[in-house]
């Protein structure tokens, strides 16, 4: 029986017979673990992953034969680096520090287009007008009697 066969047939079990004994010891295997293994997961785990099925696939392109070859003796010391150092945690701060920065430069952009699109007024903005020196304040202050030129006769 074909690997594939097998897996097939284990699912039909597991659907035909759910409150079996082996229904759920196949629930347990074949469902509660995986999804506990996965739910662990990390965005830097992903990354990892990525980025080794990227390196696997430029090697098995460009390599041929030899670099399958070359990946498959070091897949072992990868695994084993990345374990030891936690490499999924420094790629999952990466990932953030580029989410956070792209967002940022995206913000930067729209606000330089906004700036951009908006017509350009005669002015700049934040400067004041000059004060016009010919026109004068009607505010008089009220112990001011001689603001307009006249004397101001106390009886």
């Amino acid at each position: 029986m074909t690997p594939i066969a097998l897996f097939l047939a284990l699912w039909v079990t597991l659907v035909i017979a759910p409150d079996t004994p082996t229904g759920r010891f196949l629930h347990r295997v074949m469902i509660d673990v995986p999804a506990k293994f996965f739910n662990r997961a990390t965005r830097g785990h992903v990354l990892l992953v990525i980025i080794m099925l990227g390196l696997a696939a430029a090697l098995a392109w460009f390599g041929g034969a030899d670099g399958l070859r070359f990946f498959g003796m070091t897949v072992p010391d990868v695994a084993a680096w990345s374990a030891m150092f936690e490499i999924s945690a420094y790629l999952d701060a990466i990932a953030a520090i580029v989410a956070a920065s792209s967002a940022l430069r995206v913000g930067a952009v729209r606000v330089r287009l906004g700036a951009a699109s908006r017509p350009k007024s005669r002015r700049a903005r934040g400067t004041s007008r000059p004060r016009d020196s010919r026109r004068q304040s009607h505010n008089v202050p009220a112990n001011d009697d001689d603001c307009d030129g006249r004397l101001a006769f106390a009886s």
